[in-house]
């Protein structure tokens, strides 16, 4: 959950700033395997702050979108995400 949510602001931020919107090269299994071995380790604690400073973000992320149709984020098939597709993805977790 992590990883994905601090992806979906980064795409979101890097669209408001004029920047491309976030792509993966790998698919989403890959990408999950990378995220377990690159977490392993960290305490709850260190994981709930990780978490608490990507919450903080995403708010001025998506109020700063000028529209939140817009991709955000591409994924390794070429499927793309909007800002608002992101977020009820997002909610669903």
């Amino acid at each position: 959950m992590i990883y994905w949510h601090q992806t979906t602001t980064d795409g979101i931020e890097s669209v408001v700033s004029g920047g491309d919107p976030r792509q993966f090269k790998a698919e989403s299994d890959e990408v999950n395997d990378r995220i377990i071995e690159s977490i392993s380790g960290k305490t709850v604690e260190e994981l709930a702050r990780e978490v608490r400073e990507i919450q903080g973000r995403v708010p001025t992320a998506v109020h700063s979108i000028p529209d939140p149709s817009s991709t955000a984020f591409i994924c390794m098939n070429r499927a793309e995400s909007s800002t608002n597709e992101r977020l009820q993805m997002m909610a669903g977790h």
